[in-house]
């Protein structure tokens, strides 16, 4: 209850500064938050938008902007009751959840590229000052309105995963491939950044351990409600030697970093 209250907070916030969100509507009595028949739930305007397939470096530098604007308000506290992006929080205790899961094959490996991806992550990001970001910026949460006269708008949906942690976070996963060969995709998001917010360049080294921590934490998720079955029928390879040998070359290519 309280991860979601700071959720609507951080969107109420971001709305109130004009920035383009699907912030939720207060109830009767004011709240954000109800509860009817033992269930909590809140309110939001439904809002027209498309999916984006692609995005220009034009564009990505206008995003850039808007991830500035959203970090500018992130900044201003923390989300108490949300997770940080931490190896603490967001690394070993899905590792414990995999345990039984990795085919056995690959585990030994697995784990080892695992636990140098964490440790390098550690080391990395000591010193990196962790903030309030949307955590899971990728192209499916991002929608384009269309304007007739005017430039397209582009705003952000889903934030259920948002977090504490470093700005890059939210950059990478708006990459069209690893971050090593679309160079010119990631310089056009951080120069529209940088338009409105200073950028810590030494967070670049953070992409590779922090794709890592991603792909770890995606199977943990994949694992953790395996019993729906709606995720054996989703992701009937889970189960499967190559699935694992697969993520086992893509760990191990980021710990060699």
């Amino acid at each position: 209850m309280d991860a979601i209250q700071d959720e609507l907070q951080f969107l109420d916030e971001l709305a109130n500064q004009g920035i383009p969100v699907i912030k939720p509507l207060p109830l009767s009595n004011g709240e954000k938050m109800g509860s009817y028949q033992g269930l909590e739930f809140a309110l939001f305007n439904k809002v027209q938008g498309r999916l984006v397939q692609e995005l220009t470096p034009a564009q990505l530098r206008q995003v850039g902007r808007k991830i500035a604007q959203i970090h500018s308000v992130g900044e201003q506290q923390v989300a108490e009751n949300r997770i940080n992006l931490t190896t603490e929080d967001y690394g070993w205790d899905h590792l414990d959840i995999l345990e039984n899961w990795i085919a056995p094959e690959v585990k030994g490996r697995y784990m080892k590229a695992a636990e140098k991806i964490f440790s390098t992550y550690e080391e990395l990001s000591e010193d990196v000052d962790f903030q309030r970001i949307h955590g899971d910026c990728h192209k499916g949460n991002l929608l384009i309105k269309d304007h007739r006269d005017q430039d397209n708008e582009y705003f952000f949906v889903d934030f259920d995963d948002f977090l504490n942690g470093p700005a890059i976070q939210d950059f990478w996963m708006l990459l069209s491939g690893p971050f090593g060969e679309v160079p010119q995709e990631l310089n056009a998001l951080i120069s529209g950044y940088q338009e409105l917010r200073h950028f810590d360049e030494a967070q670049i080294a953070l992409l590779g351990p922090l794709q890592g921590l991603r792909i770890i934490q995606y199977a943990a998720w994949i694992a953790r409600r395996w019993k729906d079955p709606l995720f054996p029928q989703t992701f009937p390879q889970f189960r499967d030697y190559i699935y694992w040998a697969e993520e086992v070359e893509m760990l191990e290519s980021l710990a060699r970093g």
